[in-house]
């Protein structure tokens, strides 16, 4: 099941990241089972990743009634900010969006 709400971001990246530990070799079992484990954790994780982020991009019926009722700001406007810092032994990435 995809879940279709910005939560299912988070059960996506949770299922990518068992795909890798799992690519990495964590775990005891057998080879097999490991490769359909790791296709099974990998299409899910990117379907609900995928699906997450379709429905943050895509504008609801909701949205336009609310933009309709209230006068939102302008839709049309998207911008996108990167942002990256380097800290002591890694690093941080941070992405901001208005849309």
């Amino acid at each position: 099941m995809v879940l279709t709400h910005p939560g299912s971001m988070s059960v996506g990246t949770l299922l990518l990241g068992a795909t890798g530990a799992l690519l990495a070799g964590v775990g005891d079992m057998a080879h097999a089972e490991r490769g359909r484990l790791v296709v099974i954790t990998g299409l899910l994780g990117g379907a609900n990743l995928s699906g997450g982020l379709v429905t943050l991009l895509i504008e609801s019926d909701l949205e336009r009634a609310f933009e309709t009722a209230y006068g939102a700001s302008d839709v049309s406007s998207f911008s996108v900010q990167l942002g990256m810092a380097s800290l002591r032994g890694g690093g941080a990435v941070q992405m901001r969006g208005t849309f």
